[in-house]
């Protein structure tokens, strides 16, 4: 799960113009030009020190003034916290990280929220997908042109590993999700539903075709980290919640 959350922001940056990905051992960094600090974070992934996170940091991000986060493991990294708070870092939320095993995964037909899903497969509908999650991801306060940043090429979101789906309804698209596989795990991503379009259980429908494509590849498990309103969506398809990601945002940026 660790290795397929760092691997979705890798994608994330992959394919945007200069999008960067740098690698320290147990920690990778990230940078999107156009991202927010959520979108830029310092991701911890194995054993390592609080000294070596905060020298990593200091060098990719605090000395170009780039807006970052560190993100640690609850499972494994909580004894990294007091001396990176000590380093000018505050704590500010907690992520759940749920999973799914393959044997425990009830499709829902899509037929059943009356619309089609298909697969992301050209460039006009990479543009759509950037449009429909940055309005559905408003909700959080967060951009529109901050996420549309991360939807440039249809490479990023239809390649061997990512594969986007949306679900249409009537002509237009009104739900959707990402697969990332990597490391034997569907992680699962970018999930959003048009607001007009809630409470009907749309991203259910549109997560289980990722959940669908990515148990088909014969990966084991699911995995995705739930936004507050994604978290009772994928409670209802099954997913446990054995650990959360911990935010930490540098103590300039809550002034």
């Amino acid at each position: 799960m660790d290795l397929n959350f760092v691997e979705m922001y890798r994608q994330h940056v992959r394919h945007v113009s200069g999008g960067e990905a740098h690698d320290y051992e147990s920690v990778t960094v990230i940078h999107g030009p156009g991202g927010a600090a959520i979108h830029n974070p310092v991701m911890v992934h194995g054993p390592t020190t609080a000294a070596r996170v905060l020298d990593v940091a200091a060098r990719d991000c605090r000395a170009h003034g780039r807006r970052h986060c560190i993100f640690l493991r609850a499972h494994a990294d909580l004894d990294l916290e007091p001396e990176l708070e000590e380093g000018g870092y505050r704590f500010v939320y907690a992520t759940p990280g749920m999973c799914l095993a393959r044997d425990r995964f009830l499709p829902v037909p899509p037929g059943a929220a009356g619309i089609e899903i298909r697969p992301v497969v050209s460039e006009h509908e990479v543009q759509l997908y950037g449009e429909r999650v940055a309005e559905a991801f408003a909700i959080y306060g967060t951009k529109p042109a901050t996420i549309r940043s991360f939807f440039e090429r249809l490479d990023g979101l239809a390649n061997p590993t990512v594969q986007a789906y949306m679900g249409w309804q009537d002509g237009a698209p009104v739900t959707g999700a990402i697969l990332y596989a990597s490391h034997g795990v569907a992680g699962v991503g970018w999930v959003w539903t048009r607001p007009t379009h809630f409470g009907r259980r749309l991203a259910e429908a549109a997560t289980s075709a990722v959940l669908a494509d990515g148990f088909a590849r014969g990966l084991a498990v699911a995995n995705l980290q739930a936004s507050p309103l994604g978290e009772k969506v994928y409670a209802r398809l099954g997913f446990a919640s054995p650990t959360t990601y911990r935010t930490l945002l540098p103590v300039e940026m809550l002034g």
